[in-house]
């Protein structure tokens, strides 16, 4: 029986690009009946590190969560105007889904499982306690895969400026 490349990992969540992200999440929140939550955005490449297509970049997107049920945690993720994933992929197809997450143990391992799929890591970053990538699998899967995993302690004490 064949296993998937990722072992038994759960999707964690789904992405959602969009081009307003007031707007969508009130519409979220008034479709789902709850309070519009927090909106956030991430850290600037001094913190983030993020890389594009192996460049660095500024690329950085305005976000939100939704939980639905116990299971589902819905992202809404509002690209600014520098080179990301988020922007080509905004920019290429327009608003709605974009990607699924995954939370692994090894980063390196499950960049390399999907690359042996076929997938092309096209961005990658770090926020305060974890690291993430995102793999293109558009040609074959129509979407892209966020793949998240936890700083080490060397890691969180070499990149705590």
């Amino acid at each position: 029986m064949e296993h998937f490349v990722f072992g038994k990992t759960p999707i964690v969540h789904i992405g959602i690009l969009v081009e307003n992200i007031e707007k969508t999440a009130a519409a979220y929140a008034d479709f789902l009946k709850v309070p519009v939550p927090e909106i956030s955005i991430t850290d600037s490449y001094a913190k983030s590190k993020a890389t594009y297509r192996g460049a660095p970049t500024e690329g950085r997107v305005r976000l939100t969560n939704f939980q639905i049920g116990p299971n589902l945690l819905v992202e809404l993720l509002e690209p600014t105007k520098e080179p990301s994933e988020w922007r080509a992929a905004l920019d290429a197809n327009g608003e709605g889904f974009h990607h699924i997450a995954l939370e692994v143990e090894n980063l390196e391992d499950a960049i390399a499982a999907g690359q042996d799929e076929g997938c092309k890591l096209v961005q990658s970053g770090q926020w305060d306690t974890g690291r993430y990538v995102y793999l293109d699998a558009f040609e074959t899967l129509k979407l892209a895969i966020e793949i998240m995993a936890p700083r080490s302690a060397e890691e969180e004490t070499e990149n705590s400026d």
